[in-house]
């Protein structure tokens, strides 16, 4: 028996063998079926472009925790069609505590909102450190709200003080570590801050 080597896993997931909707090309979604890809949600208090089902979740599940690039970027350029970039002066991640950062060798939503800006052409700041490392996969909505509280303390405030914000995350659950960041922004000195997720779950 034969076990794949992680610079093998490293190529099956950066050159998919075939889309996942029609497995007609060699992308993760072709153009053919890009737009029709992923349901639409009605708007909420988070902006998000998608139910976390289907390919919504696979795209999430890939990105996230097998560190698909291609993957993360599809999400990026789903969600930055959304965005118009003149409501917005700076681009800020929902980040992820500095252990699980190191333990997967990425911020998931720092990678989202770093492309998000860069395919709006806004700045990305970097405004937000998570000081409180708590694991809500799995909690209930009263244990996610009582555990944001204090979740983040503001850095580089001088790059949105009186901005528009756009918060970038990657899943949407309760919103309650939308609402702690959307908080810590606007004690900060940010004149607007709007969460925007890839999925809402």
């Amino acid at each position: 028996m034969t076990t794949d080597t992680p610079i093998q896993r490293v190529v099956e997931f950066t050159t998919p063998t075939a889309c996942l909707l029609c497995s007609a090309e060699p992308k993760l979604i072709c153009e053919g079926c890009y737009g029709r890809a992923l349901h639409p949600l009605p708007p909420g208090e988070v902006n998000a472009v998608t139910g976390y089902d289907d390919i919504g979740k696979e795209l999430i599940s890939r990105f996230k925790f097998d560190g698909d690039q291609e993957a993360g970027r599809l999400c990026a350029r789903y969600m930055a069609e959304l965005v118009s970039a003149n409501d917005y002066d700076v681009v800020v991640a929902v980040t992820t505590t500095p252990a699980r950062r190191r333990q997967r060798g990425y911020d998931q939503a720092e990678l989202l909102a770093q492309w998000i800006a860069k395919d709006v052409k806004l700045p990305y700041v970097r405004a937000l450190v998570r000081v409180k490392n708590v694991h809500q996969i799995g909690m209930d909505r009263e244990t996610r709200i009582a555990q944001s509280e204090g979740l983040y303390v503001a850095v580089n405030t001088k790059g949105i003080t009186n901005k528009r914000v756009l918060l970038i995350d990657d899943v949407v659950t309760t919103g309650a570590t939308m609402r702690s960041a959307t908080q810590t922004l606007l004690g900060a000195g940010a004149r607007l801050v709007d969460g925007m997720a890839f999925a809402q779950d």
